[in-house]
């Protein structure tokens, strides 16, 4: 479950929050809706750490991944898929993957098997592990696919590489 608890956040004197409390259960979907700028995306944008209140605590638990895409997009230039852009809000998971495979590879190499050095690895690997199992890492790409698809994406759309924005000067 993620709680919030006493959440308070303020702008100069104008208060977004005072002292709000909320919690979403596992498994339920939410969803956001109100006039411009009453928070409903800095409210997003704490739960998933980019922004921190002034006062109170955000609470999810190490087992969760907050998976998160900006509004804006600052780089339009990109070459990624539709489907590489959405799997890289879980960048924690992927670097997670690469130290595994690191370590792995600088386990195949360790030539005293009984060293501090090999146990020390031996050990970061089995957290590594964990950490991924906990994740659900080997079904990232099929549950973002899922998610895709369910906000009106085909199965062809996800090898494309989005569109640039329009200008209206025709830049």
């Amino acid at each position: 479950m993620i709680q919030l608890t006493d959440i308070s956040l303020s702008f100069g004197s104008r208060y977004l929050f005072k002292n709000l409390s909320w919690h979403i259960k596992d498994g339920k979907r939410i969803g956001l809706f109100g006039p411009n700028g009453v928070g409903k995306t800095t409210l997003l944008n704490m739960i998933a750490g980019v922004v921190a209140p002034d006062k109170g605590a955000v609470s999810i638990p190490p087992s969760h991944t907050i998976g998160y895409l900006p509004q804006e997009v600052e780089d339009t230039s990109s070459d990624k898929t539709v489907l590489e852009e959405a799997l890289s809000a879980f960048k924690h998971v992927n670097e997670l993957e690469g130290e595994l495979e690191s370590l792995t590879q600088k386990l195949s190499e360790l030539e005293e098997k009984n060293s501090d050095e090999y146990k020390k690895i031996l050990l970061r690997l089995d957290a590594i592990h964990n950490e991924l199992r906990t994740k659900d890492s080997h079904t990232l790409q099929y549950q973002t696919e899922k998610l895709l698809m369910g906000l009106g994406f085909h199965d062809s759309d996800l090898k494309k590489t989005p569109l640039l924005p329009f200008r209206a000067d025709g830049e």
